[in-house]
């Protein structure tokens, strides 16, 4: 699960830079992991976040 502490929008992106989830609001659970390494982007109110997440 991935949270912040204002509402956004989130994209989750394989390695390929292929979108493959997205969501709104203010926490992200993806259930459909699969083991890989994924990059997580936020974008809210003129901000955005990205991280390298790995799920194992």
């Amino acid at each position: 699960m991935f949270t912040l502490p204002e509402i956004a929008e989130w994209s989750l992106y394989d390695m390929n830079g292929h979108k493959i989830a997205e969501s709104h609001g203010s926490e992200f659970l993806w259930k459909q992991g699969n083991r890989g390494i994924y990059i997580v982007k936020a974008r809210s109110k003129g901000t955005s976040y990205m991280r390298k997440v790995a799920i194992r």
